[in-house]
């Protein structure tokens, strides 16, 4: 399955947001909890609030990231 290009700086944002929340609540969630009975559920709980933030944050924040970019980077 092909997605339209147009639709590619959305997709871009949500899967960046997506593999960025999950590393970070991983690796918060293992200094926070460790190894322990209530590691999944820990993880599991912190990575859907971080999702539900960080998917649109990501969508808010990456067309000012790349201006800003495209704005400090030479042609």
């Amino acid at each position: 399955m092909k997605i339209n290009k147009q639709h590619a700086p959305l997709l871009n944002a949500i899967l960046m947001s997506l593999s960025m929340a999950t590393v970070m609540t991983l690796a918060m969630t293992i200094i926070n909890v460790g190894f322990t009975d209530v590691f999944l559920q820990s993880f599991l709980k912190s990575w859907l609030v971080s999702t539900v933030v960080s998917i649109p944050t990501g969508m808010l924040v990456m067309p000012q990231i790349r201006k800003f970019v495209t704005f400090m980077t030479e042609s």
